[in-house]
């Protein structure tokens, strides 16, 4: 029987954007969703290229239950990426639940990275590239490649996901343009000129502090994971969470697999984290205003990362004293399910007012109107509602995306840049992104240099 534990998010994106009149049709639509990765050699041969790789496998697996296939795979190359969870590619592919093979099966959507040359069929093929701080998508015929370098990883990460994006649009038939435009994004300066490189400092956070640990919550430590943190220089990372991860989780957070159903969500995270060298802290509680960072502590982390979508907590964030806050909300309806809005907060009160009732309302009585068979084949809770009403839609390469700007947006801050205080948009319109910068900058709360890029 389906519950708000189980249901697939993805599955209920389809049921909303009307594709399925049943649960049990938007889950036959999504095992036959597939996608293709076509890997070059200079890619598998790079930390970012790598990086991107297992990116787009861990999160187009959670919403193409068809399979994800990569071609260009020749052996067992060591890894580069600290993502990696084996000590070959091939291995790391297959623990994320990718299928190495030979050809693209069938007629599937084809992201291409690095070099590959080789011929391939697919219903649509686009490039995922990336340089510097920038990543982006080209249709495949279009002469456009970035420098591709290994500087700053998350840079291919967003690449990664803006591609599968774009072909999960494509897969259930969203967007008329998918595959056939160039779009991309600056992550260092979110609305300009994504193609024009940058060349900043990177400094990077030695400590941290994450509020849920869910959807957001994973994407943040993924995309840490990949920062290029010295092997012998990882930040310490406090975790917070009182909830156990579900099988819905599975379909939405990218450190979730089926081994961890009912852990506690800290200790899902924590225990890969650890596994990439990062210290860990764990604070298995609600989060409330009676919190206290401890200030003359060196070692508690300044900065909060906020991954919840609890209206009345988001409005407590400055009450413990953190000397920056980045706040990030998703999309929740068909309409703006690849949407995002970042906030950044700065302990001067603004979160208490930043978070009306009034936003990110989604009118459950429509929702089941424009769908009422599936809705009621889903059931009534014990009220005789529909429960599934007030679930929300969710792909896990929205929140990836989302820890990608959030994660920049701290270490272009760390660097002494103006703070931007909103960055929103969406994924299938990022050249339409919007921001807000301030004049606004935060202390020094201690940073870890970079190693040098490979």
């Amino acid at each position: 029987m389906h519950n708000r534990d189980n249901l697939h998010r993805a599955a209920l994106l389809l049921i909303d954007l009307r594709l399925a009149k049943t649960v049990e049709a938007a889950y036959s639509i999504l095992n036959q969703y597939r996608l293709t990765v076509a890997i070059g050699q200079d890619a598998v041969n790079s930390e970012s290229g790598q990086a991107c790789l297992l990116t787009i496998i861990n999160v187009a697996v959670r919403s193409c239950s068809g399979g994800v296939y990569v071609i260009g795979i020749k052996g067992d190359e060591p890894v580069l990426t600290t993502l990696a969870s084996s000590k070959t590619l091939s291995q790391s592919i297959h623990d994320l639940g990718g299928t190495i093979a030979s050809e693209a099966p069938g007629d599937t959507p084809v992201i291409l990275l690095g070099d590959y040359n080789i011929p391939v069929k697919g219903s649509l093929k686009i490039r995922a590239t990336y340089g510097g701080w920038s990543g982006g998508i080209v249709p495949e015929d279009e002469n456009l490649r970035l420098s591709e370098d290994s500087k700053y990883p998350p840079a291919a990460i967003f690449a990664g996901v803006l591609a599968v994006s774009e072909c999960f649009a494509h897969l259930f038939g969203n967007s008329v343009t998918a595959g056939s435009r160039t779009m991309g994004l600056s992550l260092y300066e979110p609305g300009s000129d994504w193609r024009q490189p940058v060349d900043k400092e990177i400094y990077l956070p030695e400590s941290l502090w994450l509020l849920g640990l869910g959807h957001l919550g994973q994407a943040y430590a993924w995309t840490l994971a990949a920062l290029p943190y010295p092997t012998d220089h990882k930040p310490t990372i406090c975790l917070q969470d009182f909830d156990v991860a579900t099988e819905a989780n599975l379909s939405t957070s990218v450190l979730t697999h089926l081994s961890d159903l009912t852990k506690l969500k800290t200790r899902v995270v924590a225990t890969w984290l650890e596994t990439k060298g990062f210290t860990t802290r764990m604070i298995e509680r609600r989060f409330t205003g009676d919190l206290r960072i401890a200030s003359n502590d060196p070692n508690e982390p300044k900065i909060l990362l906020c991954g919840v979508d609890n209206l009345p907590t988001r409005r407590l964030l400055e009450k413990p004293g953190f000397q920056f806050i980045v706040d990030a909300g998703l999309g929740i309806t068909a309409g703006d399910y690849d949407g995002f809005c970042v906030q950044t907060f700065t302990n001067t009160g603004r979160a208490a007012t930043a978070f009306p009732e009034s936003t990110r309302k989604q009118s459950p009585k429509k929702r089941i109107e424009n769908n009422q068979t599936a809705y009621d084949s889903l059931g009534l809770d014990q009220c005789g509602m529909h429960w599934a009403a007030d679930v929300m839609v969710g792909v896990p390469f929205v929140g990836v995306a989302t820890s990608c700007l959030v994660i920049s947006s701290i270490i272009r801050s760390i660097a002494g840049d103006p703070v931007f205080e909103t960055i929103s948009g969406s994924l299938r319109n990022i050249d339409l992104i919007t921001t807000h910068k301030t004049e606004a900058t935060i202390r020094n709360p201690g940073y870890i240099l970079p190693k040098l890029a490979s």
